[in-house]
This record gives C-alpha cells, sequence and structure tokens, in this order.
C-alpha cells in the first residue's frame, strides 16, 4: 500500500484513519468480531463446504450444485449485511449509512479550513460567519453532502458486489479443475485483500473530495472569485496542478483529489474578493 502522505494545514488524516479501519473490520471481519477470511477457510478447508476433497479422494468431479449454491448464499448476504451494511437510496441520502459520518466529519473540517486560510490571508469573519452547523444547513452544502454519501455508498456497493463475484469464480474454478481446499481458500482470501485495497482508497478520495468541495463552497459563499492549490511534499502531478493557477472558483470543486493519495487543498486569492 502506499505511504500515507499528510498536510499540516488540513484536518482529515485522523477521519481517513479511521474510515480506512472500519472498512477493514467490515472486510476482514464480520458483525460479531469473527474475520471473514479465517471464517471462509473454516467454511472451505475444515468442514469441505464446498466437497473439494471428496473431488480428490475420487479423482472425478461429482456434480454438487447445491453445496455452491449455498456457499454462494452465506458468502453475498455475510458482505450484503456485514461489510457493506445495504441500505435504501433514502437511508444513503439521508446519512444514515456508517460511511456518512466520515463523510460529515470532512464536511465540517472542510468549511473550517476555508475560514482558517481565509483568517490567515487577512479576512475577519464574524462569529456568525463561522458557525459550521448553519453553513452546513444551507441548500448548497446539504446538496454536496447528500451528493457525496451516495457516492460513496455506490462505490462501496461496487467493491462488493465485484468481491462477492470474484471469490464466487474462484469457487467455481476450483471445483471445474479440483483445487484442494487450502489452496481455494486461499486464493478466495486473496480477492478480500484486493476489495480491502479499493475500500481503502474510496476511504481517502471520497472524504478528501467532500472536504475540499465543502472548502470551496464556503470560500464562494464569502466572495471568493479564484483559489489555488496547497500541497504538501506534492508528487509532479500536484506540482503541475498548483503551477497551473489560480483557478476561478467555479472550477474549484472539481480540481481535487488529483489523485487516491492527494493531501492537497484550496487557498483563496483574496485580492479578486467581491
Amino acid at each position: 500500500m502506499v505511504k500515507r502522505k499528510t498536510n499540516p494545514r488540513t484536518q482529515i488524516t485522523e477521519i481517513q484513519k479511521a474510515f480506512e479501519s472500519d472498512i477493514y473490520h467490515r472486510l476482514i471481519r464480520d458483525s460479531d468480531g469473527e474475520p471473514l477470511s479465517p471464517e471462509i477457510r473454516e467454511r472451505v478447508v475444515e468442514e469441505d463446504a464446498l466437497g473439494l476433497e471428496t473431488i480428490q479422494l475420487q479423482f472425478e468431479f461429482p456434480e454438487n450444485p447445491e453445496a455452491a449454491a449455498d456457499f454462494e448464499d452465506w458468502l453475498d448476504g455475510k458482505i450484503r449485511s456485514d461489510v457493506l451494511e445495504s441500505a435504501s437510496r433514502r437511508q444513503v441520502v439521508d446519512g444514515r449509512h456508517y460511511s456518512s459520518d466520515y463523510l460529515y466529519q470532512s464536511s465540517q473540517q472542510g468549511v473550517k479550513h476555508s475560514h482558517r486560510e481565509l483568517r490567515r490571508a487577512g479576512v475577519d469573519l464574524s462569529d456568525e460567519d463561522t458557525q459550521i452547523g448553519t453553513v452546513l444547513r444551507t441548500p448548497v452544502h446539504e446538496d454536496i453532502l447528500s451528493s457525496a454519501y451516495v457516492r460513496a455508498y455506490d462505490e462501496l456497493d461496487n467493491i462488493t458486489s465485484e468481491m462477492s463475484t470474484e471469490i464466487s469464480r474462484v469457487m467455481s474454478d476450483s471445483l471445474a479443475e479440483g483445487v484442494n481446499p487450502r489452496e481455494t481458500a486461499r486464493r478466495m482470501t486473496d480477492r478480500v485483500d484486493v476489495g480491502l485495497t479499493r475500500g481503502r482508497r474510496i476511504a481517502r478520495t471520497e472524504t478528501a473530495r467532500t472536504y475540499n468541495l465543502h472548502s470551496a463552497a464556503r470560500y464562494s459563499d464569502l466572495g471568493v472569485t479564484e483559489v489555488r492549490i496547497l500541497t504538501a511534499n506534492p508528487c509532479d502531478r500536484c506540482v503541475d496542478l498548483r503551477e497551473s493557477g489560480p483557478y476561478p472558483i467555479e472550477e474549484a470543486g472539481s480540481l481535487l483529489p488529483e489523485h487516491p493519495n492527494c493531501v492537497c487543498s484550496l487557498a483563496p486569492i483574496t485580492e479578486t474578493m467581491q
């Protein structure tokens, strides 16, 4: 996994770490704290739920569609309930999914970031201007947050669906090839690890995106018309992005993150404030 980068001008790293940890436990552990990967090994190796040991002993492929179907049903249910935590679209939009907590915290920090940078640039903000709860209840910020909830949920849904499909494909191939139970379980848990990597990427990108969208919106609220990119130990892509600025406020929300490990943020150009 790529080493985590940080930016001292933002307050988002701990939120990202907590979100990644939550995804890790939902991918690797179920709701009772039992690890998913060892449970796959227990079912496939110790219980021989797919009959793979029997295949090797008989040197033939005895069809056992019921065992395969039972395993797929168990796997799909476990992933949907314990990993994704399936929710209706209304629940997602309303922020009633576990991922919403991290996105809401990111939105708060994004608004606070815009206030800090404006004050650092010498702009005088009143106490009323900096009421975070009031800001986030305005239509613009509510729309940004609802969209963030839906986007993150859909990304997690895609990952878990793909992971389930890939594990099922491993099962089918193992049955067809007569692979031993231990190797089959290893291949299956490898697919879980791939899902974990993708999930961590989502945690980083969606929290960063939400953070910067709210920063950009708040700048716009307060009359900022241009922004520049703040970098910290930047890669070549982020340097290019920074050097190509400043950017009109209308483009600000789509600029960041530049890549999954991006820690750049937005700063206001106060000379052109309205």
